[in-house]
């Protein structure tokens, strides 16, 4: 199936942002830049979860590229049945889930969420997939005098730089590893969500500019794009930019797989400034906006190319070379205002099995400083 996008999505923005760091490259302003897969669709908030809703939009856009991503495409009925992701839904997986054994510390402390405006963190995300049998997991970084947020943004270039065929001459980081491919690439990986006191958003990559300053790329659901631009992005969508998912949804068995890269450190959910916000993506509806949720749609085509003056009046306004990239940049300098940050990534492994969701029903996290 397919159809135009609501009005608050965006598909067709990660190649329109590939366009515009080559033209940046180009001028010489960066040195490099990684983004993830293509298929990732921008869902900003609305008027109604305008205060709370960044984390419940950030569940939605990743839910958004899980379900047309080809690397497992199991994912998809997983996510989608019986209760397809949403706002409100979200809840009610959430709330499903403290009653199948997850996350009890977390029951405890939110005792109800469904129809509440409650903030939700990446460590009740975590628990909403993990009951879905997608892997996920959590990686805590901490802004020290030491350290600052090096740590952070060298994960973040490992995770979006392509591994290499092992050799006794390979490089030994990220920055070596870039040298010598494309200057600006778009991966097979998937945006992970970045959680810090007050805030989160989904992270699609990263830029290295011309003085080796490492920004993060991101897609900030609380920030409404300009008009112009996302009209940009739509009308280069080609005729069927976001196709079926790979797999049926009617497979539901879950294959074998488990999660790698667990130290066993419990995520400590008293950490008010690590539990603050989380996002959803996707919607439902959107011509009713007291409509108090969204449900995440995929399978967006461009709109009919029309011969209008608004359609030649857009051609001459929006370029890859007046695009202003500020709106999907965070340097260093804004991310050093914060002090602790939680990562919540997908590794793409197969479904998790029965036994091995039910083994690991709390929230834990690998802590890398």
């Amino acid at each position: 199936m397919s159809t135009p996008p609501p009005p608050n999505y965006t598909p067709g923005l990660v190649p329109v942002l590939k366009t515009c760091l080559a033209v940046s490259h180009s001028r010489g302003d960066i040195r490099k830049a990684a983004l993830c897969y293509d298929q990732a669709v921008y869902i900003q908030r609305e008027l109604w979860d305008a205060t709370w809703g960044c984390g419940y939009r950030n569940f939605l856009m990743a839910c958004a590229v899980l379900m047309v991503q080809p690397l497992q495409p199991l994912y998809f009925p997983l996510i989608d049945e019986p209760i397809p992701p949403g706002i409100r839904n979200l809840q009610q997986w959430i709330e499903i889930a403290w009653d199948s054994g997850f996350d009890l510390e977390g029951k405890a402390q939110l005792k109800k969420l469904l129809g509440t405006r409650k903030w939700i963190g990446t460590s009740d995300i975590w628990v909403a997939f993990s009951s879905r049998g997608i892997p996920s997991e959590l990686v805590d970084f901490e802004n020290t005098k030491k350290t600052g947020v090096q740590p952070l943004t060298e994960w973040t270039m490992k995770y979006f730089t392509p591994a290499q065929p092992s050799s006794s001459n390979s490089p030994r980081n990220a920055f070596d590893v870039l040298k010598g491919s494309n200057a600006v690439i778009s991966t097979e990986k998937m945006p992970f969500i970045l959680q810090h006191e007050g805030h989160s958003r989904l992270i699609v990559g990263y830029e290295i500019d011309k003085f080796g300053k490492v920004n993060l790329l991101t897609f900030d659901g609380g920030h409404p794009l300009p008009k112009s631009l996302r009209e940009y992005a739509i009308s280069k969508l080609p005729s069927r930019s976001i196709s079926e998912p790979a797999g049926e949804a009617s497979h539901k068995r879950r294959a074998g797989g488990s999660l790698s890269g667990v130290d066993g450190i419990k995520r400590s959910r008293s950490d008010a400034d690590l539990d603050s916000e989380v996002e959803i993506v996707a919607e439902r509806n959107i011509n009713t906006p007291t409509l108090d949720d969204d449900i995440v749609i995929t399978g967006f085509t461009s709109p009919t190319k029309r011969a209008s003056a608004s359609a030649s009046s857009l051609k001459s306004s929006v370029s890859p070379t007046n695009i202003d990239l500020k709106l999907f940049k965070i340097s260093p300098k804004a991310l050093g205002t914060k002090n602790k940050y939680q990562i919540l990534y997908f590794p793409m492994t197969a479904p998790l099995t029965d036994s091995e969701r039910l083994e690991s029903r709390a929230p834990t996290s690998t802590k890398v400083c």
